[in-house]
């Protein structure tokens, strides 16, 4: 095992640490008590999509986020369901798997003397209560939401996150080149690229590393 000055770990949740179960939109209608289509689905995605886009140089504000759900989802209204009843049920509901190796490479980086620090693009209720749901908040150091705040993409959210004389000490590890190896070009710190499914990088992000196991992530930071 190779020598590192690294202290901070940065761990992308959605798709990392853990993943969306296959019938997540189907049990959000369940818990919302709408029927569930395929045109739901759609939405609802789309939803996703419009969020990336709307935020993507703009402070991220949960109002903002119930108005765009509103906007795009329109079963909601049929329903007499507002974006902010939508947001509540949605931080509630058991839509997620944790990744098998999540709460050992937590548990071992903290045992190693690495602070374990979140960066999420998500709303940070949700998020703190499913890592307590899971067990495993109690490895982390600190999460950073986007709530009021810009997303990972964004150079603006750098600074909150990783201190300008310190940057040898981070490193992120996230699956998402346009968001967590971006944050990472953009900061000017070292990646790891967790890529289970094999993807080509077609992107103009580069990773540090890369790797399709978790423990593997761990042990290249030394």
């Amino acid at each position: 095992m190779r020598k590192t000055n690294k202290r901070y770990i940065i761990w992308d949740l959605d798709g990392t640490l853990w993943t969306h179960k296959e019938h997540e939109v189907a049990i959000i209608a369940d818990e919302l008590g709408i029927p569930y289509t395929p045109k739901f689905e759609n939405h609802f995605f789309g939803m996703i999509e419009k969020f990336n886009k709307t935020f993507a140089d703009k402070i991220v504000v949960r109002d903002k986020i119930s108005i765009l759900i509103e906007d795009t989802i329109p079963e909601l209204f049929f329903h007499g369901i507002t974006g902010e009843q939508f947001l509540n049920v949605w931080q509630n509901a058991d839509t997620n798997l944790l990744n098998e190796h999540a709460r050992f490479v937590l548990r071992e980086a903290a045992k190693k003397g690495y602070k374990n620090l979140i960066l999420t693009d998500w709303l940070y209720d949700r998020q703190v209560k499913q890592l307590k749901d899971f067990d495993i908040l109690k490895y982390i150091e600190k999460v950073y939401s986007c709530e009021n705040n810009y997303m990972k993409s964004n150079p603006k959210s750098v600074s909150r996150v990783v201190k300008e004389k310190k940057k040898d000490a981070y490193i992120i590890i996230g699956d998402s080149l346009k968001s967590d190896i971006a944050f990472a070009n953009n900061a000017g710190i070292d990646s790891i690229w967790y890529n289970p499914n094999h993807i080509q990088n077609n992107t103009e992000f580069t990773p540090t590393y890369e790797t399709a196991n978790l423990i593997s992530a761990l042990y290249l930071i030394g």
